[in-house]
C-alpha cells in the first residue's frame, strides 16, 4: 500500500498542515526521503509524533492539552490525522479482493470513480479515540439501480445486483434491499478491512531507547527469546543472513553450546558488522567486536588508527553510539532487504554527532528512503541534501505551525527564505559539494542528456549562469565559498575574454586547471566554437533547412557553426537579432535531445559531441571531492 499525503489538524501547534509523501532526486539520488528543516520549537516534533498517533493512538494525551492552542474547541471538537492512500495504485487490487468475495455486476465495477481513499485516526474532547479506513466514491451512478442481496440463512452480504424492473416498479425479494451509496462505501471497507490493516505501512518511530541502542552487555538468553530487545543485535545477526527469529535462536544455541562454532559465529558477526559501519562513515574507520562472555553478548569497538585500543559501548560518546545504533537498527535492516514499503521517523537523528558523521548519516537515510518513505526532521544543515532542494520542508512557527517546500528554483543565497530554517545563511549547504558551471540553459539541457545516455558517473552537478556575462558573477560567489568547481565556456570571444577574466580575479580558487573553453577540451573544435559545433554535421544540415525553409544548406566541419549560419542567413547578423538566433539555437537543442534518446544513437551518429563528454569526465573525476 502506497500513502500520498499525511493531513493533520488540530494537533498542538497544528491548525491544518499538509505532507505529501514522494519520491525526490533522479536516479543514483531518487529516494523518499523528507527533510524537515526549521529552528528549535517550530513544531517539527508536533508533525513527527501526530504522525505516529496510529501507534500512540493519542495514549497518555489529554485532549483539552493536545487541542491545537489557538483553536475553539466548541466548534471544532476533533483532533484528525488522515493518511491518504495512493487511489491509482491501490484501488484495482483492493476491487479485485472485494469482487471475489461479493459478486458485482460487469457494469457497476466499470462505473466506480474513487474521490477519497484514507485512514483516519481522530480524538474528541470526550477523550475518545477512533481508528478506521474509509473510501468515498464519486456520486456519478444510480446507486438505486442496484440492490443489495442477502444469504436466505444470514445477514451476509452475498451480492450486488442490478434491480428488477417491470412496468416502472421495481421489485425486491425478501432478502434483497436497494443499494445506497453509504452502504456500499461501508460494505467494501468492512469486506477487505483485516487486508487494509495488514498493508497499511509500518510506522516506525526511531529514538534513543534502550530497545534501538547497542548496549555494553546483552542477555543472550533474554534476547534469543525475544530479538525485539535488541533491535541493532538482531539486524547483526541479519547482515550475516540469520534472518528469522528461528535462525537467531539455533544459532545463538550452537554458540553456547560449541565452542568452536562460538569463535565462528563471532568472527562472522565481527565481520559483517564492521564492513557495513564503514562503508558507511568512511572518515571514522573502527572495528566492531562482538564477543560472547557466557550468556551475555558484549560489543566493543577498536580504532584502527590506534590498534587494539577497545572501548566498551558505555565509554563511547553518546553521538558515536547513536550513529552506531541507528546504523545496526534501519540501515543493516534496510541492507538486509528486511525493512520496505515503512514510514520511518527520525527525530533530530544529529544530536552529538560530529558534522562528517551527520554527512554520512544523511546518505544512509537516503538509501533507506528508496524503499521506504523516511521523514526526518532536523535543525542541522549539515543533514540537508545539497542536490535536491525540493526534497526539503521548511517548518515555521507563527501562531501557528507551517510548512513551505523549497523548490529547484529557489535561490539559495536568499537569507530571507533560507534562514527561516536555520537561523542563518546556508546557501553553501543547499548547493552541491562538486558544480559543473555552464553558460546557458541550453548547455546544461545536453550535458545532462548526454552524461545520463552515456553512463558517465559523476557526483558533478551542473547549474547554468543564464548567460556568458554572468558567468563571472557566478564564480566570484562559488570562490568565496571555496566550492569544489569546474567552468566550460564557449571558444568564441566572449568565452574568452570571460576564462581571462575569471582566472586573473578569481586567482586563490580558479585556474586553467578548472576553467576552460569546450576547444580546452576537445582540441579538433574550429575557432570560435560554441555548442552547436559539437552537434552532428547531418543533424545540421537537416535541422537548419526545416528550420530555415531551406534546401542547400549544407555545413562544414572546418569553421564553426555560428559563423556559418550567418552567412547563410545574413539577416542573423543584423542588430538586434540575438532574439531569433537564440530561437533557433533552442530548436537545435530541443530536436536533438528528442532525436538522439539512447546511447548507440550518441556514439555512433554524434561522435564529436561523445568525444567532448569523455573527455570532460576525465576532468572532473580528476577534481571530485
Amino acid at each position: 500500500m502506497n500513502l500520498t499525503e499525511i493531513i493533520i489538524e488540530n494537533y498542538k501547534s497544528i491548525e491544518k498542515l499538509k505532507l505529501q509523501l514522494n519520491s525526490y532526486g533522479n536516479k543514483s539520488n531518487e529516494s523518499k526521503t523528507t527533510i524537515l528543516v526549521g529552528i528549535n520549537e517550530s513544531g517539527k516534533s508536533n508533525i513527527l509524533d501526530s504522525i505516529n498517533s496510529v501507534n500512540h493512538q493519542f495514549e497518555n494525551h489529554e485532549f483539552e492539552t493536545t487541542y491545537y492552542k489557538l483553536g475553539d474547541i466548541t466548534t471544532n471538537e476533533f483532533i484528525d490525522v488522515f493518511y491518504n492512500i495512493d487511489q491509482d495504485s491501490t484501488f484495482p487490487f483492493y476491487l479485485k479482493l472485494f469482487s471475489a468475495k461479493i459478486k458485482l455486476p460487469t457494469e457497476l465495477i466499470n462505473s466506480l470513480k474513487v474521490e477519497k481513499f484514507y485512514r483516519n485516526i481522530f480524538f474528541d474532547k470526550k477523550n475518545e479515540i477512533e481508528n478506521y479506513f474509509a473510501i468515498e466514491f464519486e456520486n456519478n451512478l444510480f446507486w438505486d439501480d442496484y440492490c443489495i442481496e442477502t444469504s436466505n440463512s444470514s445477514e451476509n452480504v452475498k451480492e450486488i445486483k442490478k434491480v428488477t424492473v417491470k412496468d416502472n416498479a421495481v421489485y425486491l425479494n425478501q432478502n434483497q434491499k436497494l443499494l445506497t451509496k453509504d452502504d456500499f462505501e461501508l460494505l467494501f471497507i468492512d469486506t477487505i478491512n483485516e487486508r487494509l490493516k495488514k498493508d497499511f505501512p509500518k510506522i516506525i518511530y526511531w529514538k534513543s531507547t534502550p530497545e534501538h541502542l547497542i548496549n555494553e552487555k546483552i542477555s543472550l538468553i533474554n534476547f534469543k527469546s525475544d530479538t525485539s530487545t535488541s533491535l541493532p543485535l538482531k539486524n547483526i545477526f541479519g547482515i550475516c543472513n540469520y534472518t528469522t527469529d528461528q535462525q537467531i535462536e539455533e544459532a545463538i544455541n550452537r554458540a553456547l553450546e560449541y565452542d568452536e562454532f562460538k569463535a565462528e559465529l563471532e568472527e562472522s558477526l565481527t565481520k559483517a558488522t564492521t564492513d557495513h559501519i564503514n562503508k558507511i562513515w568512511k572518515e571514522h574507520k573502527v572495528k566492531i567486536k562482538i564477543k560472547f562472555d557466557g550468556d551475555d553478548c558484549k560489543v566493543h569497538v577498536e580504532d584502527l588508527s590506534t590498534q587494539h585500543k577497545y572501548y566498551k559501548m558505555k565509554h563511547r560518546s553518546d553521538g558515536f553510539k547513536q550513529f552506531i545504533s541507528l546504523m545496526l537498527s534501519l540501515s543493516a535492516e534496510n541492507k538486509s532487504n528486511l525493512l520496505k514499503n515503512n514510514i520511518i521517523i527520525l527525530d533530530e537523528p544529529e544530536v552529538h554527532l560530529h558534522p562528517s558523521g551527520i554527512r554520512f548519516l544523511r546518505d544512509e537515510i537516503l538509501k533507506i528512503g528508496k524503499n521506504n518513505h523516511v521523514i526526518v526532521a532536523t535543525h542541522s544543515h549539515y543533514l540537508i541534501d545539497t542536490n535536491t532542494p525540493e526534497r526539503h520542508f521548511i517548518v515555521e512557527k507563527n501562531k501557528k505551525t507551517t510548512i513551505k517546500q523549497l523548490t529547484n528554483s529557489t535561490n539559495f543565497s536568499d537569507d530571507e527564505v533560507i534562514s527561516k530554517a536555520f537561523g542563518l545563511n546556508i546557501f553553501k549547504e543547499l548547493i552541491p559539494e562538486n558544480i559543473l558551471i555552464v553558460e546557458g540553459f541550453g548547455d546544461k539541457s545536453i550535458f545532462n542528456h548526454c552524461f545520463s545516455l552515456l553512463s558517465i558517473p559523476t557526483s558533478y552537478i551542473i547549474k547554468n549562469a543564464s548567460s556568458a556575462s554572468k558567468i563571472d558573477s557566478f564564480a566570484a560567489l562559488i570562490a568565496e565559498e571555496r566550492i569544489n568547481s569546474i567552468i566550460i565556456l564557449d571558444d568564441d570571444k566572449i568565452g574568452r575574454q570571460k576564462k581571462s577574466e575569471i582566472i586573473r580575479n578569481l586567482k586563490n580558487h580558479f585556474s586553467k586547471e578548472n576553467v576552460f573553453t569546450i576547444r580546452d577540451i576537445l582540441s579538433d573544435l574550429p575557432e570560435d566554437s560554441t555548442l552547436e559545433d559539437l552537434y552532428p554535421i547531418d543533424f545540421l544540415n537537416e535541422t537548419i533547412n526545416i528550420i530555415l525553409e531551406r534546401k542547400d544548406i549544407a555545413f562544414s566541419t572546418e569553421k564553426n557553426i555560428i559563423d556559418q549560419l550567418k552567412s547563410f542567413d545574413k539577416t542573423l547578423n543584423f542588430k538586434g537579432s540575438k532574439d531569433r538566433l537564440d530561437k533557433i539555437k533552442i530548436e537545435l537543442n530541443e530536436k536533438f535531445r528528442n532525436q538522439f534518446k539512447t546511447k548507440e544513437d550518441i556514439e555512433k551518429k554524434a561522435s564529436r559531441l561523445t568525444s567532448f563528454c569523455k573527455e570532460l569526465a576525465k576532468r572532473l573525476i580528476l577534481r571530485e571531492q
